[in-house]
């Protein structure tokens, strides 16, 4: 059992990559940590949040990964690169969550009591909905990607 500790303040997220090598770590001291799970060694630092990061996640295919935080954006990062391909604005609302679609072409988020689609190819926002009465909490895709499933703070879950 490896202890992976860096950060400086509560850790709100964490993910392994699809091929099990490495884990990210998403803090409120506004960074995101790699880690090599083989050696439990500290391997790189993304600082770009502004605010606490309450969640990162991977592309199925691994090769991007997503990080949400409380300034209102969602940043979309190259793994191997490390370098930052491009911020989603919200309108200076936390993002509780996102999370890809399993073919890795739409990025889905929570904010509040919305769930949002992002298009990847382009950027664009293709849709939003709103079913629950109260922040929703969780979402997550069926491995087809034909159906969402969300849960909220108003002890409701929707597909």
């Amino acid at each position: 059992m490896f202890e992976l500790s860096g950060h400086i303040d509560e850790v709100n997220c964490v993910v392994f990559s699809p091929d099990g090598k490495t884990i990210l770590s998403a803090s409120e001291d506004s960074t995101i940590r790699l880690w090599d799970v083989d050696s439990g060694q500290f391997v790189h630092l993304l600082g770009q949040h502004l605010r606490g990061v309450n969640t990162v996640v991977f592309s199925p295919d691994g090769k991007t990964f997503a990080s949400s935080g409380k300034e209102g954006k969602v940043f979309l990062w190259n793994y191997e690169t490390r370098k930052l391909l491009n911020t989603f604005q919200g309108l200076k609302r936390n993002f509780n969550s996102v999370s890809f679609s399993p073919d890795g072409s739409i990025l889905s988020f929570i904010r509040g009591d919305a769930i949002g689609f992002w298009e990847l190819s382009n950027g664009v926002l293709i849709n939003s909905i709103s079913g629950h009465t109260a922040m929703v909490n969780s979402v997550v895709y069926s491995p087809d990607g034909k159906t969402l499933a969300s849960g909220g703070r108003d002890w409701v879950v929707y597909l």
